[in-house]
C-alpha cells in the first residue's frame, strides 16, 4: 500500500485493549488504520457482507471460536483478503495447519516488530492479485466483444487452420453463411467447421480446378510470405458472374504461420461500373493509392511480433537475443546484459525472471547508480539498529527481500570499488551479512546485472574487479543499438504511436513518406527510449489526425533539403515577398475586381491585416508622376 493510503482493516478479537494496542501499534509505524472489532461469528460474518475490507486479522482463542474458524469463513467469503494470525501463543502444527488453510502468516502478541512488514507485503500481494482478476474479466469481455465484431460485420470472414499437411476451415461468421446461402451454397455452420478448402472451393463453390489451384496458390503465398495478400477474384457460379475483393492476412505464433484469416467482399457492382467508366476507375485507383498511405500504420502493426509481453521487434538480431533468454531463464545462470543506454536492458531483465521457475517470487531492482556511494551497501545488504548514525531499526537490504526470486542490478559498472568483494561474496557463497551484524544470511537469489559501460575497459582502470567481472559474465547478452536492427525501427515507431495515440485520446489518419523516411535513415544515439520521447512529444502537439514534420525535423537532417517543411521565419520572409509583389503588380489598388486582395485569393479587410502585421507601407509617390497617382 502507498504511504498514507488508508486500510480498511477487520479485527476479530475479544479483547478491545489487545485491539487498541494493535491499530496503535500500526499506527506508530505510519499505517493510516479504518479499523472494526468483532468478536463472534455471526457479527464477523455480517462484518464481511456490510463493506470491504483490505486485511482481516485474527486471535486464535475466543469464546465460542478460533482463529481457524475465522479463516475458514472468509475463505468461502473471499478467497483473496489476506488473514494474518496475531495470538499470544500457537503451536507449530496450528501455523502449518493455517497456511494449509489459505492463511498468509502468523505473529505472537509479544513480537508485533514482525507485523508492519508482514502487512505491507500481504497488502502488495492482495493488490496484485486483485489486478490479475480483473484483467482476466476484461480479456473475457474483450473476447466476447471481438466475437460480436466478427459475427456483425457484413463482410465474409472465415479463419483457416494451417498445418504441414492440408488447410482447413476452423470457424466462420454469419455474414460467411448467409452470403454463401444466397448464391445457392446449401450448408449450416456445423457443415462448414473441418471443411478441407480444396473441397469447398471445387465442390461448394463449383470453381473450376485451375481457378481452385490459383486461389490456393495465393494462400500459400500468404502463408511463405507471412504478409498480407489482397486481390480480386473473378467467380463464375451458376451462370453468374461475380467479382469478390480477398483480403488474407497470416497469424503468426512463434514464427510460424499457424492460421490464416480470409476475408471477402462482394465488388462485382464496383468492377462492372468501373469496366464502362475508364475515368471511374482512375478515381478509383487514386482512392486507393490514398487508402494505402492512410492504412500504413494498421498494416505494418499487423506484422509486429509481440512475444515477451511488451517487448517489440522484428528483426532477426533481437529474435536470437530471445532465443537465447529462453535458453537461460529456466537455469539460475547469472546474466549480464549490456549494451548503449535505452536499448531495453531492464525489459530484457524482467523476460528473464518471467519466463524462470522464480516468476512467482519478487524481481527486486536496484541502479546501482541513482543510490549515494554512503547508502549503497546498507540498499543491497541493509542493516542493525544502531549500526551508523540514524539507523534507528534494523533494516532488510534487497538481497533479502529478493529471496527465492531474483535481483536486478542496473548500472552494476557504477558499483563502488570498496563494495565489490562483498557482492562477489554474495555470488561465490550465497550469503551476506547487514552492517552492524554478526549473523550470516543464507541467500537463494538469481542475479541479474546490466551496465552501459565497458567493463573490461574498467578492470585496465582499476575501477572494477576482474574476479567479480568473471563471476558475472557467466551468460552475457548484448543488446545492439538500434541503428544496428533497422528492422525494429518502423515497429517500435508504430507501437509508440498506438500507446500514446490511446494515451491523449488522439487518432493519427495520416503519417508522411518524410518522417518514415527520417526514421529509417537517423541513427538514434538514444535508441528506443529517445524515440518513445520524440513520439510522445509529437502526439502532444498533432491536430486533426495529423502528425506533425516539425517534431522531426531533427531527426531528418540527412535528408533532401527540398524534403524540409520551410521553418517559421523562411516562411514568413515568403508570404511579405509575394505579397508585396502583387501589390506592386496592381499598383498598390487592393478593392475591386482588379485589385491586390481579389488576387491573392484574401478580402481586403485581411490583407490589410497582412499588412499591418509585416510593416507593408506603400511608398511614397515620385513628384514627377504625382499627377497619375492623383488620377
Amino acid at each position: 500500500m502507498d504511504q498514507g493510503e488508508k486500510i480498511n482493516l477487520l479485527l476479530v478479537e475479544d479483547s478491545a485493549d489487545d485491539a487498541e494496542l494493535l491499530v496503535f501499534e500500526l499506527e506508530q509505524e505510519g499505517f493510516l488504520i479504518d479499523s472494526q472489532r468483532v468478536s463472534s461469528a455471526d457479527n464477523f460474518l455480517k462484518a464481511l457482507q456490510d463493506r470491504e475490507w483490505d486485511l482481516v486479522i485474527s486471535d486464535y482463542s475466543m469464546q465460542g471460536f478460533t482463529g481457524m474458524d475465522v479463516l475458514h469463513l472468509l475463505r468461502k467469503f473471499d478467497p483473496i483478503i489476506p488473514f494474518v494470525l496475531v495470538s499470544g501463543a500457537v503451536g507449530e502444527r496450528v501455523a502449518i495447519e493455517l497456511m494449509k488453510e489459505g492463511g498468509q502468516d502468523y505473529v505472537l502478541k509479544n513480537n508485533l516488530v514482525r507485523l508492519p512488514t508482514i502487512l505491507r507485503r500481504e497488502l502488495q500481494e492482495s493488490r496484485i492479485k486483485k489486478n490479475a482478476n480483473q484483467n482476466k474479466e476484461k480479456l473475457a469481455e474483450s473476447n466476447e466483444r471481438m466475437r460480436l465484431i466478427y459475427d456483425s460485420t457484413s463482410d465474409c470472414m472465415s479463419l483457416i487452420r494451417v498445418t504441414s499437411n492440408h488447410m482447413e476451415i476452423e470457424s466462420v461468421n454469419t455474414s460467411f453463411i448467409h452470403c454463401h446461402q444466397k448464391i445457392g451454397v446449401d450448408a449450416e455452420l456445423e457443415d462448414y467447421i473441418g471443411m478441407l478448402l480444396p473441397y469447398f472451393f471445387g465442390a461448394k463453390l463449383e470453381m473450376k480446378d485451375e481457378k481452385v489451384f490459383e486461389m490456393l496458390d495465393r494462400i500459400g503465398e500468404c502463408i511463405r510470405s507471412q504478409r498480407i495478400v489482397e486481390f480480386v477474384e473473378e467467380l463464375i457460379f451458376r451462370d453468374q458472374t461475380l467479382y469478390i475483393e480477398n483480403c488474407i492476412t497470416p497469424i503468426i505464433k512463434n514464427g510460424t504461420c499457424t492460421h490464416v484469416l480470409r476475408v471477402t467482399h462482394d465488388v462485382t457492382q464496383r468492377i462492372h461500373s468501373t469496366q464502362k467508366l475508364k475515368e471511374a476507375y482512375q478515381e478509383v485507383e487514386t482512392l486507393k493509392v490514398k487508402l494505402e498511405q492512410e492504412n500504413r500504420y494498421l498494416k505494418e502493426e499487423l506484422n509486429l511480433e509481440y512475444d515477451f509481453k511488451s517487448i517489440i521487434y522484428q528483426s532477426e538480431k533481437f529474435k536470437k537475443i530471445l532465443k537465447n533468454i529462453e535458453d537461460v531463464a529456466p537455469l539460475d545462470t547469472t546474466v549480464l546484459i549490456s549494451g548503449e543506454t535505452g536499448t531495453g536492458k531492464e525489459l530484457l531483465a524482467r523476460a528473464v525472471h518471467d519466463l524462470s521457475p522464480r516468476k512467482k517470487k519478487p524481481l527486486v531492482k536496484v541502479n546501482c547508480a541513482a543510490l549515494p556511494r554512503e547508502l549503497i551497501e546498507s540498499e543491497l545488504f541493509g542493516h542493525e539498529a544502531g549500526a551508523f548514525t540514524g539507523a534507528t531499526q534494523k533494516k532488510m537490504g534487497k538481497f533479502e527481500l529478493a529471496q527465492d526470486g531474483s535481483i536486478f542490478l542496473d548500472e552494476i559498472g557504477e558499483l563502488p570499488i570498496e563494495l565489490q568483494p562483498k557482492l562477489l561474496r554474495v555470488l561465490q557463497e550465497g550469503e551476506c551479512e547487514r552492517i552492524g551484524g554478526t549473523q550470516t544470511i543464507k541467500l537463494n537469489v538469481r542475479i541479474i546485472t546490466a551496465t552501459n559501460r565497458d567493463l573490461q575497459k574498467a578492470i585496465k582502470e582499476g575501477k572494477f574487479r576482474e574476479d567479480l567481472y568473471y563471476r558475472l559474465h557467466v551468460f552475457p547478452i548484448h543488446v545492439p543499438p538500434l541503428r544496428e536492427r533497422t528492422d525494429d525501427i518502423l515497429p517500435l515507431f508504430f507501437f509508440f504511436i498506438k500507446k500514446y495515440s490511446k494515451k491523449f485520446s488522439k487518432n493519427i489518419d495520416f503519417i508522411p513518406d518524410s518522417i518514415i523516411q527520417a526514421f529509417e535513415s537517423y541513427s538514434w544515439p538514444g535508441n528506443v527510449r529517445e524515440m518513445e520521447h520524440l513520439v510522445e512529444r509529437a502526439l502532444i502537439l498533432s491536430k486533426d489526425g495529423y502528425l506533425p514534420i516539425d517534431q522531426f525535423i531533427g531527426i531528418s537532417k540527412d535528408l533532401p533539403v527540398e524534403h524540409k517543411k520551410p521553418d517559421s521565419e523562411e516562411l514568413w520572409k515568403i508570404e511579405r515577398d509575394h505579397i508585396l509583389k502583387i501589390l506592386d503588380k496592381y499598383k498598390w489598388k487592393i478593392n475591386g475586381e482588379k485589385g491586390a486582395a481579389k488576387a491573392l485569393g484574401l478580402k481586403p479587410s485581411t490583407l490589410r491585416d497582412r499588412m499591418k502585421k509585416y510593416l507593408i507601407l506603400r511608398p511614397k509617390p515620385r513628384q514627377e508622376s504625382s499627377d497619375i497617382l492623383r488620377s
